[in-house]
Parts: C-alpha cells; structure tokens; sequence
C-alpha cells in the first residue's frame, strides 16, 4: 500500500474516533438533560398540587364558614338567639378526682390536715 493511501486511512481513523467521542459525549448530555427535565416537570407537579391547596385553603379561610368557626370557637361569640355553654371539665378524668381529693380532705380535721402535710 502506498504512503498517501496509507495516511488517508490513518486520517479516516483518527477522523472517525473524533466523530464517535462526540457522539458519545452529545449522548450523554442529551440523557442527563432529559433525566433533568423528568425531575423539573415532577417538580412542577407537586408545586401545581401544592398551589392548588393552597388556593382551596384560602378560597376557605375566606369564607363566611371559616370567620364563623374561629369567632365561636376562639372568641366564645354566639349568634343571636342562641346560649353559650362552657364545660369546664370532662366527668371522670384527673382534674375531677383531684377535685374530689380536695373536698375530702375539706371534711378532715386539723389534726389529720397537719398529719398528712409532714407526711
């Protein structure tokens, strides 16, 4: 084979593994780019979903409903006509036994009062 032939073939080869290292290399960015883009639009989507959670939060929270809500259940307001009952306590729970601790030992004398206070 002849010398030109023979760098003609040499060229083509070095001129070819160029070629195939940018293919490769464009690949790889086209792959890593499409992986980011899968990402952003999952993103998008849980943002899109929180933002419309947040509007119906809102679209509430500015009801009549809601001002109504928080007016009786934080300020104790009523509507006219109506009665407004407060439960202190629930029956049967700690704060109730304790209470009854305390009327017992009302019922005791001094003595066993002073007894049970060094005890």
């Amino acid at each position: 084979m002849s010398l030109p032939a023979y760098l003609k073939y040499i060229g083509l080869t070095i001129l070819f593994a160029v070629a195939t290292v940018n293919f490769t290399r464009t690949t790889l960015s086209v792959i890593e780019s499409s992986k980011r883009l899968d990402e952003a639009k999952t993103e998008v989507s849980g943002l899109e979903d929180e933002k419309a959670n947040l509007e119906k939060e809102l679209e509430y929270k500015q009801s009549n409903e809601y001002v109504e809500k928080e007016a009786r259940n934080k300020l104790g307001l009523v509507q006219p006509g109506e009665e407004l009952f407060v439960v202190s306590q629930v029956l049967g729970t700690a704060a109730h036994n304790e209470e009854a601790d305390v009327v017992a030992k009302k019922n005791l004398d001094n003595l066993h009062l002073w007894f049970e206070l060094f005890l």
